[in-house]
């Protein structure tokens, strides 16, 4: 059984050297024929390439929106107590609020949401800008974004 080892040893050294300078037998990428589409790209430019005034009135539109909301929630209350005063039409006038304020919740989230939309993925931001400095009496950095 040692010999058989042995024997095995002085084969490997013997071939070593020969199989370590031999080219490989088999093709590692396939032939350009193999593929009958064109290979898929993933990175794309975007869609929409809006400028930041977009954002910036979405935003008011939705400051707007809320602060009707709010003033109708409080006209909601007042119209809540006429109606369990049992004044005359504090019922109707109780449905017509509470409609309003219900139609102005919604909204005022749905353009939020849009407008939250819009300004991650569709505005063209400017790149920040960053700069560092050091002198003899001290240092700093300074980092800005244009929004």
């Amino acid at each position: 059984m040692r010999s058989l080892t042995v024997i095995a040893l002085i084969g490997a050294l013997v071939c070593a050297p020969s199989a370590l300078s031999a080219q490989p037998s088999m093709r590692l990428t396939p032939p350009a024929e193999a593929f009958r589409r064109p290979p898929v790209q993933l990175e794309r430019d975007a869609q929409l390439s809006l400028p930041p005034w977009v954002t910036w009135i979405g935003l008011a539109a939705t400051a707007a929106l809320g602060t009707s909301f709010v003033w109708s929630a409080a006209t909601l209350r007042d119209a809540r107590i006429a109606r369990d005063t049992g004044q005359d039409g504090g019922d109707a006038w109780f449905v017509r609020r509470r409609r309003q304020a219900i139609a102005l919740g919604v909204a005022t989230g749905a353009v939020g949401l849009a407008t939250a939309l819009v300004a991650l993925f569709a505005t063209r931001w400017d790149p920040p800008s960053a700069e560092i400095w050091v002198t003899h009496e001290g240092g700093g950095v300074s980092y800005s974004r244009t929004f």
